[in-house]
């Protein structure tokens, strides 16, 4: 299938989560989604910029025990950054909902349930939340048990940021499913 008639194919099924979409037909969608993104989301955009602020920093000496504050003027630098703002959000929404759904089909089209992609997805922010909630309700009890037993979940979360992507797009890239499935015939034995 050619970029054309991918992105034509796949901006008829905009909300459609069920069926199958080919390789090409989902790539091409994918390629044209980031690049219109990327020119809708230019003027929400920062290169090279720095964010100076004026910040609280709280430091407890370990010997004698005395806390003391400051404010201390801190620059952030950004090699990139999209400044957030109901515009920018609403773009960036709009273009996750169309590319979720060229997602589903092309999970089902290699024989993938839609559940197992947006797993895939979620599952390193949520374990990152998970841990942040478990340190802060272990603190309470014992700071030591806290430390080492997030330090634990922390290291599982970041594998979890890494390799789910990384399986996500594995599956996303391998050939469509010979023959008919639950989810619908071949895209590719199917005359357009």
């Amino acid at each position: 299938m050619g970029p054309a008639t991918a992105i034509k194919t796949c901006l008829a099924k905009s909300f459609q989560f069920k069926g199958r979409a080919s390789r090409s037909e989902f790539w091409w969608f994918a390629v044209f989604v980031g690049a219109v993104a990327a020119v809708l989301l230019y003027p929400h955009t920062s290169f090279f910029s720095s964010v100076t602020s004026d910040v609280l920093v709280t430091k407890t000496s370990a010997f004698t025990g005395e806390t003391t504050q400051s404010l201390e003027r801190q620059t952030a630098w950004y090699l990139y950054r999209i400044d957030w703002s109901a515009i920018s959000l609403t773009i960036a929404g709009c273009f996750y909902l169309l590319l979720s759904a060229a997602t589903s089909r092309r999970l089902h089209d290699v024989g993938a349930k839609a559940y197992f992609g947006l797993a895939m997805l979620v599952l390193g922010p949520l374990s990152s939340v998970l841990t942040v909630v478990i340190f802060y309700a272990l603190s309470k009890v014992s700071f030591g048990l806290a430390v080492s037993i997030t330090t634990i979940l922390g290291l599982i979360s970041w594998i979890l940021w890494i390799v789910c992507p990384i399986v996500l797009v594995i599956l996303l890239m391998r050939p469509s499913e010979d023959g008919a499935t639950e989810f619908g015939p071949n895209p590719h034995e199917v005359p357009s």
